[in-house]
């Protein structure tokens, strides 16, 4: 068998032996990341990465399935299967392994269990001894040897010493099976110390230190990129060998907790070890960071009520954008909590490893894509405050044109009591106002009002007297019955800690569905914790704005005149709605009046 022909498991039969899924491509599966070199630049790091030693401190370099929802079925088996061709289209010589980590739940749905571990670190040595052009790395004579030979070592590691529980002795079988770097804790606190999701920080625990002893003696890397600050500290000063940061950044540059302040950054450079930098959010993080100075540095009182809106609805977006990558990051770190099911532990990690993709940072800035447009148009309008100064086109994010949005839920059929304005129309029609590109197109980014509108909608059938018996109103009842639902069940299991199972049978019980459909409702609110959320709260708000109007404008309220207003500007952050509801009920009453 050759080394291009090898794919994991492959001296066994797929389907016969072991089962078979169909995974994702080890290529072309998302777009190449260009970087903007120079053609100059682009030789000299190939050279570097062709002619050098290279090491990836940390990676997990393997395979999914196609299907997302499959992982916690593919996990099950015990077999991940390691990306061979990526790895040798890398060009790195040395890849720090870690395997499933805390997903690793083959014999139940906890995390960090002992024998899950074990065997996962057997699967993965069992597979990697058939695998050509790979070897296993233990001592520091191995990664030469794997440079001298041109094959990709791997370094099997741990995130968290949590499956040792208080065994001090289990350090020693998880090195004499290979694991040759270890954390303290992640994010969840245990017996070594506290994690990142702790309230409370209580740094190294006795047995902590008597584990890092023990890890130092056996010569077991240390690495404290989950770690919490305190317990950071403590493991810096009890330690007699350096200590790694293999994927963190610096808060004063990104301030969130999973980075790492300046003391805990020297406290491990005093150490003499190493500090792995998690560049690509903290890069987008500095981006959207200028992308709100800009905003900062508009004096809106300067503008027309048009450019208060584009104004408005611009920093919405940046605060936004914003939001994804402290999701993000807080997904990528946090204990899964109270999620029992494997699928949502595992769908909590997904935004991670796109923040990991710098292409994906830029998709996140991609929001603002009508920034250098406005302020061009303000800076031709409007003075920038005083101490400022404009920034010139070619320091602005880059710009592209208004991206697709597609899905993989299935989709409800129309029916008659969504015809009147239903979103689908809402969308078209903001698609021909005379508003900037970046207004035109929105749609998820301001879900509140997109799907709170479409809510609203669906009552006014009932209130066109479009229906004339109770039975005619059924699908509207039907759909209100799921939007309650959703509102339990996204609270219950990203609040309350419900089990996928449990969210399952409630809507199944509350809802006139399918099994099918539910189990979609349930991956997608996973997914996407709080949207479902946002249909019931912009329809609220427009019911309010509406009845608000009702009583300025009494018996000359037009409600056709209120649905102009609405819908006039495009979609919009529900506060800006609340603003333009506001203004036209105000110019009304001075109209009527005068």
């Amino acid at each position: 068998m050759t080394d291009a022909a090898y794919t994991a498991y492959s001296y066994l039969t797929a389907g016969e032996d072991f089962r078979r899924f169909e995974l994702a491509p080890e290529f072309g599966r998302v777009p190449p990341y260009a970087g903007g070199l120079t053609d100059g630049e682009a030789g000299r790091a190939a050279a570097l990465l062709r002619d050098s030693l290279v090491i990836s401190l940390h990676d997990h370099p393997v395979r999914f399935p196609a299907r997302m929802e499959e992982t916690p079925e593919y996990n099950r088996t015990g077999r991940q299967h390691a990306a061979y061709a990526g790895l040798a289209a890398s060009g790195l010589t040395v890849v720090f392994d870690n395997m499933m980590d805390g997903t690793a739940c083959v014999t139940g749905n906890a995390p960090w269990r002992w024998d899950d571990i074990i065997t996962d670190l057997g699967m993965r040595q069992a597979d990697l001894a058939h695998a050509p052009g790979v070897m296993t790395v233990r001592t520091v004579a191995d990664i030469d040897e794997a440079y001298r030979s041109g094959r990709t070592g791997l370094v099997f590691g741990l995130e968290a010493a949590t499956p040792i529980e208080n065994e001090l002795d289990r350090l020693d079988i998880l090195y004499g099976l290979g694991i040759r770097q270890i954390g303290i804790a992640y994010s969840d606190a245990n017996t070594l110390g506290s994690g990142l999701n702790e309230p409370v920080d209580g740094g190294l625990t006795s047995f902590g230190k008597r584990a890092v002893r023990r890890m130092n003696q056996l010569g077991l890397a240390i690495d404290l990129s989950h770690s919490s600050d305190r317990t950071a500290l403590d493991t810096s000063a009890a330690t007699s060998a350096p200590l790694l940061i293999t994927h963190a950044g610096a808060r004063a540059v990104w301030d969130s907790p999973r980075m790492k302040p300046d003391d805990v950054l020297r406290a491990v450079a005093d150490t003499g070890g190493v500090i792995g930098m998690s560049e690509g959010a903290a890069r987008g993080a500095a981006q959207i960071a200028a992308v709100e100075q800009q905003l900062r540095d508009i004096d809106t009182a300067q503008l027309d009520d048009a450019g208060q809106t584009d104004a408005a609805v611009l920093t919405h977006l940046a605060a936004a954008a914003r939001s994804d990558l402290e999701q993000g990051l807080w997904e990528a770190n946090a204990s899964a909590g109270g999620y029992v099911s494997p699928a949502a532990k595992l769908l909590q990690s997904v935004p991670s490893a796109l923040l990991r993709d710098p292409a994906a940072v830029h998709g996140y800035l991609e929001r603002l894509r009508g920034l250098p447009a406005f302020l061009d148009a303000v800076a031709a309008r409007s003075p920038p405050r005083a101490g400022t100064r404009p920034r010139p086109a070619s320091a602005r994010p880059s710009t592209s044109s208004p991206g697709t949005w597609t899905g993989t839920w299935t989709t409800t059929r129309w029916s008659p009591w969504r015809s009147p304005a239903p979103p689908c129309l809402q969308i078209a029609s903001a698609q021909t106002l005379p508003l900037p590109a970046y207004r035109r197109f929105l749609d998820a980014e301001v879900c509140g009002y997109v799907e709170g509108w479409g809510l609203y909608s669906e009552r006014l059938a009932d209130e066109m007297g479009l229906y004339t018996s109770d039975l005619q109103r059924l699908g509207m009842l039907s759909f209100d019955a799921l939007r309650a639902c959703r509102l339990v069940v996204d609270t219950g299991m990203h609040y309350y800690g419900w089990s996928r199972a449990r969210a399952a049978d409630f809507m199944w019980n509350h809802t006139a569905t399918t099994r099918a459909n539910v189990e979609n409702e349930i991956s997608r609110y996973i997914g996407w914790p709080g949207q479902a959320l946002a249909y019931m709260t912009g329809r609220r708000e427009i019911q309010r704005l509406r009845g608000l109007a009702e009583r300025a404008l009494g018996a000359r309220f037009d409600v056709r005149a209120f649905h102009g207003t609405v819908l006039g500007q495009g979609a919009v952050p529900l506060g800006v709605l609340e603003q333009l509801v506001t203004r036209w009920a105000d110019y009304e009453s001075r109209r009527l009046r005068s």
